[in-house]
């Protein structure tokens, strides 16, 4: 079992694996039984069938059809992160017919800075000064999202890709082994008032029922910050997993 003739290759040869990788080909690693023995630690990203999905694949004689069906297995939405990881590209999170969620790319870094900075003391920046916010963003890119699977996200116009904002989630320990998650957002005032934030956070949550494991959403807002209250509110509503706080100004 080695290739698949897909923008993605699928092989449980550890040697096809390293030449894949080497050439910056996106690539899995299938575990089993031809490769338990051997070292796997080079894999950047592995998967594991069951064992009637195993006896399942193992019966179609046709490569194509064989490594097409362990695709599916993995589904559309893992093998389109092993893609957008392997050849450095932000992952598509949603989209609408009017706005895209994604990953940051360095490529945000001005309008990062530019929107913490237009956005004021309703955010917490995490960087010293521009310079640093370049090295910081590229450095949450590398260890957040590959670390989490999540992370905060950049909100684009669908139709003419200027950047609107950031939405997205950051963990928060719990005192059992769940995790909560922290839904984040901040619209540029330019494009404020037009429901985006709304929008946004909701799809944001529609994507986290389905691919991250977590016990609550939770979502902070501001002391005196009536529209975030409102949009909380209305958050509460869309999902009853939503649990919001109000924080006065010391928090």
């Amino acid at each position: 079992m080695s290739t698949n003739p897909t923008p993605i290759m699928i092989t449980d040869n550890i040697d096809l694996l390293s030449d894949y990788q080497e050439n910056g080909i996106p690539c899995i690693l299938l575990l089993n039984d031809k490769n338990k023995d051997k070292d796997t630690s080079i894999a950047r990203y592995c998967a594991e069938l069951d064992k009637d999905d195993e006896l399942r694949v193992n019966s179609i004689s046709s490569e194509y059809e064989r490594n097409q069906e362990i695709a599916r297995i993995l589904g559309e939405d893992y093998i389109n992160l092993v893609i957008a990881r392997s050849r450095k590209e932000p992952l598509i999170i949603s989209s609408s017919d009017r706005i895209i969620i994604r990953e940051f790319t360095t490529n945000d870094t001005n309008s990062i800075y530019q929107l913490y900075e237009d956005i004021g003391d309703e955010m917490e920046r995490f960087y010293k000064d521009a310079e640093d916010a370049g090295s910081v963003i590229e450095k949450y890119i590398s260890d957040v999202y590959d670390f989490y699977g999540f992370g905060i996200w950049a909100i684009e116009l669908a139709e003419s890709h200027e950047f609107a904002g950031i939405v997205g989630f950051t963990p928060r320990n719990r005192d059992d082994d769940a995790m909560d998650i922290e839904l984040g957002y901040a619209i540029s005032p330019v494009h404020q008032r037009k429901g985006i934030a709304m929008e946004a956070a909701r799809m944001a949550i529609s994507y986290a029922r389905k691919n991250i494991d977590y016990a609550n959403i939770l979502v902070n807002v501001r002391e005196g910050n009536l529209p975030g209250q409102i949009l909380a509110e209305k958050l509460r509503v869309f999902s009853s997993e939503v649990r919001y706080n109000i924080m006065n100004r010391r928090d």
